[in-house]
């Protein structure tokens, strides 16, 4: 998984491609390190770029979502499609989150 953050007028966007599994907690740490720092209202993940992820990968999304309430922020998830919308459905993480289409 790779992420590009991209700036808003709300506080940003995160922009995430590949897959999201276990291997990538090293590199989600840097991300979970700029929601802690991050200013303005709410923190967007887009996860258009996703095709696979793994309850390793749910679980660093509820780190993130943890993070966003520690630092004030609203926490949505974007665009998931295929199997990974599947597995928020079924993980039923629309009830922690927002999970916008």
């Amino acid at each position: 998984m790779h992420y590009t953050i991209l700036p808003d007028d709300q506080g940003f966007r995160a922009v995430l491609t590949g897959r999201f599994t276990f291997q990538d907690h090293a590199v989600f740490r840097g991300l979970v390190g700029a929601i802690q720092t991050a200013r303005g209202q709410r923190i967007a993940i887009d996860l258009s770029g996703v095709d696979f992820i793994d309850s390793a990968g749910l679980g660093m999304l509820l780190v993130a979502n943890d993070a966003c309430k520690k630092a004030g922020l609203a926490f949505v998830t974007q665009k998931p499609t295929g199997q990974v919308r599947r597995t928020l459905e079924i993980a039923a993480m629309g009830s922690i989150f927002t999970i916008q289409p």
